[in-house]
């Protein structure tokens, strides 16, 4: 069976080789640093008595300095458990909740559709950010200049305007040549119910572009400009592009910023101005689209690299609610995985649109006093044995 890149990259994605390596290995607590995502074993293919097996999680590989065996997650699974390439990704995409791509026709027809779907994103990105200069943007400007937006944040964090009109975009597409169902199949407009005509998903919001953690815009998160609307923001339906659990607003750009700053690890705030406000610091920053924090997004946080610092509504209850540990029936499989890596910091970011408001040092500082996490470590007292 032959796999695409494409489904390669979304299986080490979405498996951690150290969560993997580790099941079967014993990290050495000396020299491992679980925040940096940087563990180190004995080797499991020599013997030797000093760790020199290193796996580095956020690049999703291995290396050996003592015996030269390196590679990553399915070259590990091939020589840990004697499995072909193809038995050790279909291992791997079983582990990640992923179906295995049908015959080479099917799959080459999907990767089509996957293409188009792309393309339809793109062109309405253009086309909202077009729209935001347009003579009709005037509302969606002046709001957006009142938080320190101008055209060169707009054009830089890929912002633009959905108008007030129930076909707006539908039909601009239609005349790039997309059909309607390639249209609907990209979370763009919404098929109307009995009988009645298509329509807009967004209309009469400012728009944000959510990017794959390769960049390629996959969907949008988009705020209300009508003070009377009953969701200020709203995200993209799930489609075969978007799984909103499954990413994070700027994950590419944050990387990017980390990598350059050396900074100790993401910033992950509430929602798109913050993110925006954060990335004008020079603060690389991330943020869920629309959900509280599921286990895959927290694997993408560490294996980003360094401690995270959770930057929610300015109280305890609002980061458990953002972190999935709130109510009665709280996500215990994220509380699990965040009680395993251990390490992260909250900062507290009191009263509406604060993020946007403090000063660059102001941001900085905050962050930097986050106190760890004592109150996920009392939602963990019961029911997870770990």
């Amino acid at each position: 069976m032959r796999f695409t890149d494409d489904f390669l990259r979304q299986v080490r994605d979405r498996v951690s080789i150290a969560d993997y390596a580790g099941r079967r290995l014993t990290w050495d607590k000396r020299k491992t640093r679980p925040s940096a995502g940087d563990y180190w074993a004995c080797c499991p293919f020599h013997q030797e008595k000093s760790a020199s097996f290193h796996v580095l999680d956020a690049k999703g590989i291995f290396n050996c300095f003592g015996c030269g065996e390196k590679g990553d997650l399915f070259g590990l699974a091939m020589r840990l458990e004697g499995l072909s390439f193809p038995e050790a990704v279909t291992q791997m995409a079983e582990r990640a909740g992923m179906a295995l791509p049908k015959d080479e026709y099917e799959n080459r027809e999907e990767n089509d559709q996957r293409k188009r779907l792309q393309q339809a994103a793109a062109r309405a990105a253009q086309f909202y950010r077009d729209a935001l200069r347009s003579s009709g943007g005037a509302e969606a400007r002046k709001y957006l200049q009142q938080r320190g937006l101008g055209p060169d944040e707009w054009e830089r964090f890929g912002i633009g305007l959905a108008p007030d009109e129930w076909t707006w975009v539908l039909d601009r597409l239609k005349g790039e040549g997309f059909t309607l169902e390639e249209i609907v199949a990209a979370g763009l407009a919404r098929e109307g119910e009995e009988g009645r005509r298509a329509i807009d998903t967004f209309r009469n919001r400012i728009t944000f572009e959510i990017g794959d953690p390769s960049g390629k815009i996959i969907a949008f998160g988009a705020r209300a400009l009508a003070k009377d609307a009953k969701a200020k923001y709203i995200n993209s339906p799930e489609t075969a592009l978007y799984s909103k659990s499954r990413v994070l607003y700027r994950l590419k750009q944050a990387r990017e910023l980390l990598a350059k700053t050396k900074a100790p690890g993401l910033v992950v705030g509430e929602g798109y101005l913050d993110v925006i406000a954060f990335e004008r610091a020079g603060i690389a920053a991330v943020a869920p689209c629309g959900t509280a924090l599921t286990e895959e997004q927290m694997q993408l946080l560490w294996r980003s690299g360094g401690e995270p610092v959770f930057c929610f509504d300015g109280d305890a209850a609002g980061a458990e609610s953002q972190l999935g540990g709130a109510g009665p029936d709280p996500d215990w499989e994220t509380l699990a995985w965040l009680r395993r890596v251990t390490e992260a910091r909250i900062a507290d970011l009191k009263g509406d649109d604060s993020t946007a408001q403090l000063t660059r040092e102001a941001l900085r500082r905050e962050i930097r006093s986050g106190p760890p996490h004592p109150f996920w470590e009392r939602r963990l007292s019961a029911p997870w044995t770990l």
